[in-house]
């Protein structure tokens, strides 16, 4: 499996649709809602079964690396259940964009707000939580 690959569960590849097609939310407005689009349609939709337990879903609790070195701990979840001060992280914002079907090893290119990209290396797929 190339590590650049997504893999979305089924599950995860509707629910997310749906966001998408909702419309009417902030954080999707221009490329970024298309970027997300492109992302779900690209991916390789699979069984939740199926899904590698090193690829990240919704739910999961991820280990990431920023180029200082810093490890950053998330659980990446829908809009409605994100709050950062919990490391709880929204699926919709650039980080939750960049590490949504990618796998452990992976280098995520986020795109920052104010222009520019910052990239992050997957260190590990902790778990999967009900929310």
């Amino acid at each position: 499996m190339n590590t650049n690959d997504i893999i979305l569960s089924a599950e995860d590849a509707e629910v997310i649709s749906n966001l998408v097609g909702a419309g009417g939310l902030p954080s999707l407005s221009g490329t970024a809602g298309e970027a997300l689009a492109d992302s779900i349609e690209a991916a390789r939709v699979v069984p939740a079964d199926e899904l590698p337990p090193t690829v990240v879903a919704l739910n999961s609790r991820v280990r990431y690396r920023e180029p200082s070195g810093t490890i950053r701990e998330i659980v990446l979840v829908l809009p409605e259940a994100a709050d950062v001060s919990t490391g709880r992280v929204s699926v919709l914002s650039p980080v939750g964009r960049a590490l949504l079907g990618r796998s452990v090893g992976t280098d995520c290119h986020v795109a920052l707000p104010g222009g520019g990209t910052l990239v992050i290396r997957i260190d590990e797929v902790v778990a999967s939580e009900t929310v």
